[in-house]
């Protein structure tokens, strides 16, 4: 059977292996260069398998609806408050964290995006909002400027 391996880094490899005999918990796999290595069985997947979970993920993209930019400011009461940190792990994805502090209402909310895509929304409550504000620019936040 062909299957891939996580390795210690917790990525799956690249490379197709063959699954050679399963003992108890742990397999043997022999890799394209001829190496042979016992690994734990739940670090090990059939290419099979990956094949079809990876149709089925592009599939439900394709359904869902198309990703909208976030829009901090949409909605944001007289009292509302953005403060922005940026990130950046590759050339290709701008990532932001976003709070909202909304004191009228007594909580915040912090949105990750991707090139301007909101992907997780958290809501907070607040319990000293000075504090907060203090911790947000420890954490390397900015406080923008209603436009």
């Amino acid at each position: 059977m062909e299957i891939k391996f996580k390795n210690n880094d917790g990525e799956i490899s690249e490379e197709i292996c063959e699954l050679v005999e399963t003992d108890g918990d742990v397999c043997r796999i022999k890799r394209p260069s001829g190496e042979m290595i016992r690994i734990f069985k739940d670090r090990v997947f059939p290419v099979d398998e990956m094949k079809t979970e990876s149709n089925e993920k592009k599939e439900e993209k394709d359904d869902s609806e198309e990703d909208i930019a976030f829009d901090p400011w949409g909605d944001l009461p007289d009292d509302g408050e953005v403060w922005v940190k940026s990130n950046s792990f590759n050339d290709t994805t701008i990532c932001e964290t976003i709070a909202v502090i909304l004191p009228g209402e007594n909580v915040y909310r912090s949105i990750n995006t991707y090139n301007g895509v909101a992907k997780k929304i958290m809501e907070y409550p607040i319990k000293n909002a000075s504090n907060l504000r203090n911790r947000m620019l420890r954490k390397g936040y900015e406080r923008q400027e209603r436009p």
